[in-house]
């Protein structure tokens, strides 16, 4: 059995392990990033994620706030999912933004 050392062990190379991976590197180069999927795009990044950057009132100035925003949502969405979570939606109203606007700087 072969035994390999690293800084960071980084499990799952979805969305939020990708992203560990990338801000960890300012830190260490020495990250390894495990996945149990033999094909690519296994996940469901898109679904319920880009909330904030589909809604274009989220980047006008002076548009709902993220709490009006989540509050539109859900009153929208009432019993299309059944699994509204209305906390995920607020963290994604409210920090998404930037993190889209972070990885379109790099190109």
């Amino acid at each position: 059995m072969k035994i390999t050392k690293t800084d960071l062990l980084i499990v799952g190379a979805g969305a939020a392990g990708s992203m560990a991976a990338i801000k960890a590197s300012d830190y260490t180069k020495d990250i390894i990033v495990l996945e149990k999927a033999t094909h690519r795009s296994g996940g469901a990044l898109g679904i319920g994620h880009f909330t904030s950057e589909i809604n274009p009132l989220c980047n006008i100035p002076g548009g709902p706030t993220s709490m009006e925003f989540v509050e539109g949502y859900l009153s929208s969405s009432s019993g299309w999912s059944g699994q509204e979570r209305p906390l995920d939606k607020y963290i994604i109203a409210e920090e998404f933004t930037p993190i889209v606007r972070e990885l379109e700087s790099w190109g």
